[in-house]
């Protein structure tokens, strides 16, 4: 898979993102290492406006390197950060609260996806039994 391929899968993830949990700006530049898809992008929250592009950021407030597949992990919330960093599976430079909160608005959209989908079902259940 090419650096675009992966990077464009990437900003998709992010085309549904919970601004609401942000407090503060932030820039996360991200360096995938892979041989494959090596490249460079960033993931910016500033004055209400959200982007992942494929650019370097050179005035970023954290910086993610590592192999693709860490990384998403680390950057949708499926892996904790200072884990990943101790076990040696990324490197962090700058504000680990910024990737970590970044990683928390991806969590936020899955928990809403779930609950919607909870509520659902548990209304057929109710249905099917006869019961309301």
């Amino acid at each position: 898979m090419t650096f675009e391929q992966k990077f464009a899968k990437i900003k998709d993830k992010f085309a549904e993102v919970d601004t609401g949990v942000y407090t503060k700006p932030f820039a996360i530049q991200i360096v995938m290492t892979d041989e494959d898809c090596g490249g460079v992008f960033y993931i910016a929250y500033q004055k209400g406006n959200f982007a992942c592009e494929p650019y370097n950021y050179c005035e970023h407030t954290a910086e993610v390197i590592g192999p693709v597949a860490e990384i998403e992990k680390v950057i949708t919330g499926r892996c904790g950060a200072e884990k990943a960093v101790a076990a040696g599976k990324v490197i962090i430079n700058g504000l680990m609260d910024d990737v970590l909160s970044l990683a928390a608005s991806k969590k936020a959209v899955a928990k809403k996806a779930t609950a919607k989908k909870t509520t659902k079902t548990t209304k057929a259940w109710f249905i099917l039994n006869g019961k309301w």
